[in-house]
């Protein structure tokens, strides 16, 4: 049972992504998680468990800044299993002064200089799922990310973009390996359910769609040619609408819903994996106007928002045994395959 008051209660929430290796250009051919040089021979570890365990090292009891976008970023604590990993990791905004004050009197308690940071601990869950016969599920192409969110905030951006610089990127981009993969690239897509593709395929008219980009499409990779014209200046985010013509309809996503309807439904395949948010505008049934979220809606997406009852707390921040049972919880609704199941509290 929490020991906190309600009020000051925070919202906890998991969010859960598939994550998948596959070969630059080609996004039918995936590489195995656990034989990676199989694939890409120029990969500094052999499996992903190898690479999870460097990276993570690497940033325990280091902190890291972000200069760019001010941020900070340690890993608190760490377990490399067998099948998973788990980590603790400590991040928060620094470069501007802030007053800390009582919320009930209004006086202030504290002053946070530039150089300091508010630090909040977030718990992370990668799953590659075997099967019961003790096979890797899908050949093992395919894990699940899982990050915590407090408030809304998390570690996701600034963890992804680590993983992806350090295992990927070539000599002092990469913090850990003086030369990385070449021909490989990461996929992390936000996982949704059906309701999001009935939603389109039964829509009357998709009247607009809009992304909101990290960075700008890449010139090598082929789906995005649609997005060409963009302005490519460097920004921390760029906005790309798609409207049809006069009275027209935006077809090509309703064709995309009706074929990823008895796939997985990972509706970010229709974009490349730096779109941070993806919504449309259709037109329904009822002949009513409205907008959706592809995302980032809590009706649409995976995201686990949970209740006060579910999770243990102590200061307003739930216990790793709790947080870590309601991510494996989440981690097998995703899956819902009877072959594979994860038995996990925590080793942290």
């Amino acid at each position: 049972m929490s020991t906190d008051i309600a009020f000051y209660v925070p919202t906890h929430s998991i969010v859960p992504y598939r994550f998948k290796l596959r070969e630059k250009g080609d996004s039918d051919n995936n590489w195995s998680l656990t034989s990676l040089t199989e694939g890409d021979d120029s990969f500094p570890k052999e499996d992903i468990f190898d690479l999870f365990e460097d990276f993570l090292d690497h940033y325990a009891g280091s902190p890291d800044k972000d200069e760019d976008r001010e941020k900070f970023f340690s890993v608190s604590d760490y377990n490399v299993g067998t099948t998973n990993v788990e980590a603790i990791v400590e991040t928060g905004d620094y470069g501007y002064r802030a007053e800390l004050k009582d919320v009930d009197t209004g006086e202030q308690t504290y002053e946070k200089d530039t150089d300091e940071s508010e630090v909040l601990p977030f718990y992370f869950l990668f799953w590659l799922p075997k099967t019961v016969a003790g096979e890797w599920y899908e050949n093992g192409e395919r894990g699940i990310m899982l990050f915590q969110q407090l408030n809304g905030r998390g570690i996701k951006t600034g963890f992804y973009k680590r993983f992806r610089q350090a295992a990927l990127d070539k000599g002092e981009d990469s913090p850990i390996y003086e030369s990385a993969a070449e021909e490989s690239m990461f996929e992390l897509n936000p996982i949704t359910t059906q309701d999001v593709l009935k939603e389109l395929i039964n829509s009357q008219r998709v009247r607009s769609a809009e992304f909101e980009l990290d960075e700008a499409p890449s010139d090598s990779e082929g789906s995005m040619q649609y997005a060409e014209g963009l302005d490519t200046r460097e920004t921390d985010t760029q906005l790309l609408v798609l409207k049809p013509d006069y009275k027209g309809s935006l077809k090509y996503f309703r064709d995309k819903a009706e074929e990823l309807e008895e796939e997985d439904s990972t509706f970010a395949e229709v974009v490349e994996d730096e779109v941070s948010e993806l919504s449309v505008e259709i037109d329904d049934e009822t002949g009513h106007t409205r907008k959706i979220s592809l995302i980032d809606d809590d009706e649409i997406s995976m995201r686990r928002i949970l209740e006060s009852d579910e999770v243990v707390t102590n200061e307003g921040i739930p216990t790793r045994s709790s947080i870590a049972n309601r991510t494996t919880e989440l981690a097998n609704k995703v899956l819902e395959d009877t072959t594979c199941e994860l038995n996990h509290t925590t080793n942290l």
